[in-house]
């Protein structure tokens, strides 16, 4: 990995040395940000649990929002190979008329 960078990362004030792509850095880092927020967001709903369940529960509603996506984009895939498939018959029947 000749393309790696060192870089620190810090979650629930907890700070983690890795070693990442250099052009994933900035992926990284709004990861990073994304998950402090949420973090955030249940120690402001949520007061008085340990930073363990906020991680948790930050874990759990971030692969729930990644599966919508994958669900949307299942549907999406599904309507558009539907359409070229109705689109691939009319042609063909285009093309079979003289």
């Amino acid at each position: 990995m000749s393309d790696t960078i060192s870089i620190n990362i810090t979650i629930a004030d907890r700070t983690y040395p890795i070693k990442v792509k250099a052009n994933e850095q900035i992926l990284i880092k709004e990861a990073e940000r994304l998950i402090n927020d949420k973090l955030y967001q249940f120690q402001m709903q949520f007061t008085g649990q340990e930073k363990l369940d906020y991680l948790a529960m930050s874990a759990l509603m971030n692969v729930v929002e990644v599966m919508k996506i994958n669900e949307e984009g299942t549907a999406v895939n599904e309507q558009v190979n539907k359409k070229l498939s109705e689109a691939e018959l009319l042609v063909s029947e285009g093309l079979r008329k003289p």
